[in-house]
């Protein structure tokens, strides 16, 4: 059984961080405001300034609260996400903001396109880094922790383990696990917090056999040395390195990372990505992959170091049908069209033309004289010719995630009613539904620093 309570661990926490948790018993209909470490919030987000200050109105606060953004790690909005069908097709700004779209048009200037959260869009075609067609949304296999006994708590160390508001928290050492049916192939997210110096595992395709027994598993472990994924094998050499990356632990500003981990087993191919950015895709050189379904957390920390565990998440994955992050753009001084097939074509996509059965797509190869014609359903990814920026982009670090898995970084953001109105640094003035936007959510920096 998991423990409820490490209060008397705890009593090194900012004190400013424990005057804010007396606000957070809300409404049920309020939003989620969850600050670095693990105090947490509840009330309405009014709006984030042009310095990224997060203002907050509380029923137990007489004043709106005003957060410093880099306090600020996550807000997830009370709405319910709109039911209703998500777009197929996803476009990727140069920034690496994502948006669920259907296509209309594209000329020489710009890309026609629909959004259910925020309208008919206008994209410049400047700003267009790929477009990626034919995605349908993975089943979700599991979503949590939802509960201190939704992950088993192992061992002697059980009681270090805590649960809080969809937060697994630890101070030293300790494992908890649980038991999937995941398929061939599938994605495991999660989000991991530390104070001090992290000692962590995370173990998947996991036959869930006792703790110290060898067994056929893959684990991704990340310490002060940096980030590392093992395959470990019941024959021959038991572990085997696939991924090493000198990313230490305090590269990350927040002291929090983000893990996406694809594997396809049928191909034994690894994909890994780490704050929403791809980091590659590795080859499993051990012969057969693992069979296992289970998942596992080890925290190896010190009695002075904590843990924090959340958003886990697994979803079915259709590799086939779902290359779109992991394909090679080729010459980025071109466009580049690739087929369902997996044939490519490099040269200029000339436009997008509205057609009988849907979307046409026009494209001058470099190999032919005539353009070649071929509709949306036997498109998998457009990448865009790239051009160097005159200047380094401003980073913002507020995102709104929406409905379809879609990202985007704005510089300002408000709320008023149903609506929320945004400044997006490269589309301008937005305005999207309230109930088509999930969450809020502070993103790290590649290669920053604290």
């Amino acid at each position: 059984m998991i423990g409820t309570s490490n209060s008397e661990r705890r009593g090194h926490r900012c004190f400013t961080y424990a005057l804010l948790a007396v606000f957070s018993v809300g409404s049920l209909a309020a939003d989620s405001i969850s600050l670095n470490g693990d105090a947490r919030l509840s009330g309405t987000v009014r709006s984030i300034s042009q310095e990224g200050v997060v203002e907050l109105v509380s029923p137990m606060a007489s004043e709106p609260i005003l957060l410093r953004g880099d306090a600020v790690r996550k807000v997830t909005f009370s709405d319910a996400p709109k039911a209703g069908k998500v777009p197929s097709s996803r476009v990727e700004l140069v920034n690496g903001d994502v948006f669920p779209i259907e296509v209309e048009s594209l000329d020489d200037k710009e890309l026609l396109a629909v959004s259910p959260v925020a309208g008919k869009l206008r994209i410049p075609r400047p700003v267009l880094k790929s477009l990626m067609l034919g995605i349908h949304p993975s089943r979700v296999i599991y979503s949590g922790p939802k509960s201190e006994g939704d992950l088993k708590a192992e061992g002697r160390n059980a009681e270090n383990w805590s649960y809080d508001e969809g937060v697994l928290s630890i101070e030293g050492q300790g494992r908890v696990s649980k038991k999937l049916e995941v398929g061939e192939q599938f994605i495991a997210r999660f989000t991991i917090g530390w104070t001090n110096h992290p000692a962590f595992q995370f173990y998947f395709a996991d036959p869930s056999l006792p703790e110290h027994q060898v067994a056929d598993r893959y684990y991704f472990q990340f310490t002060s040395s940096g980030i590392e994924i093992k395959r470990e094998s019941t024959k021959g050499r038991r572990f085997t390195s696939i991924v090493t990356l000198n990313r230490r632990p305090d590269q990350y500003p927040g002291r929090q990372l983000k893990v996406e981990i694809r594997l396809d087993r049928e191909s034994s191919l690894l994909y890994l990505f780490l704050n929403d950015e791809p980091e590659g895709r590795f080859k499993d050189p051990v012969p057969e992959p693992p069979v296992g379904d289970g998942i596992a957390f080890l925290s190896n920390g010190g009695n002075e170091s904590e843990l924090r565990i959340s958003d886990i998440e697994l979803l079915e994955w259709d590799h086939n049908g779902d290359r779109h992050r992991t394909e090679d753009r080729g010459d980025p001084k071109t466009d580049s069209l690739i087929e369902k097939r997996g044939d490519r074509f490099g040269g200029e996509l000339i436009s997008i033309q509205p057609g009988k059965d849907g979307p046409l797509f026009l494209f001058k190869s470099d190999f032919q004289d005539a353009p070649i014609e071929m509709p949306e359903s036997e498109v998998s990814t457009v990448f865009f010719k790239q051009t160097e920026p005159a200047a380094k982009p401003e980073f913002h670090p507020f995102a709104l995630r929406l409905r379809g898995d879609g990202l985007l970084r704005v510089s300002t953001c408000s709320f008023p009613g149903e609506r929320i109105e945004a400044q997006h640094p490269l589309l301008g003035p937005l305005t999207f539904s309230r109930d088509g936007v999930t969450a809020l959510e502070r993103m790290a920096e590649k290669g920053g620093t604290p």
